[in-house]
């Protein structure tokens, strides 16, 4: 994040303390929203009807950093429309939109992980199951198709299994974000 600017984030993630702590370093307001955590079962149709719900308080008030997580490990790729749309109206022309995605495993826990910010750099997780329900492993031109109006700005394979993405919003007339 780019230093001396104050920088609108929404963290999908239920609230944690050291993740708050790690925010404020950062001059940031935060949004926390903790989607999924009371979805049963977790699916994407689910997690998006949750998203359009916690986001209606908000209006058309836009972010720059939203941090999905591992959440898509719980959507088909027919849900990835919807999902895209409703973040589009919520985003910064040179917004990000972080994601990890289960690519190695071909199971993942029945629920998303708690993720968690560190103030000291780096991120928590928790997994509270054993991984059980199929994990959909997109690859990257699923997400690509699946989520029109943006493009993947970059990607990694982590240690853990996950990839992780970040994408961006694509500004009509077909030129992507600037970075932050």
């Amino acid at each position: 994040m780019a230093a001396g600017r104050r920088w609108s984030i929404l963290d999908t993630a239920p609230a944690s303390s050291r993740s708050l702590a790690a925010f404020g370093q950062r001059s940031s307001r935060v949004v926390v929203l903790g989607t999924g955590e009371g979805v049963r079962p977790v699916t994407g149709g689910r997690i998006v009807d949750a998203l359009r719900g916690d986001l209606a308080a908000f209006g058309r008030e836009p972010f720059d950093l939203v941090l999905l997580w591992d959440l898509l490990n719980y959507f088909s790729g027919a849900d990835l429309p919807a999902l895209a749309e409703i973040l589009a109206g919520h985003l910064r022309p040179s917004a990000r939109v972080h994601l990890l995605i289960t690519s190695s495993q071909r199971v993942v826990p029945p629920q998303p992980g708690r993720f968690e910010v560190l103030p000291e750099g780096g991120v928590a997780v928790e997994h509270s199951q054993a991984a059980t329900l199929p994990a959909p492993r997109f690859r990257p031109w699923h997400l690509e198709r699946g989520l029109q109006g943006f493009v993947i700005d970059r990607s990694v394979l982590l240690q853990s299994g996950l990839q992780e993405f970040v994408l961006r919003p694509v500004i009509s007339g077909g030129a992507a974000g600037e970075a932050p």
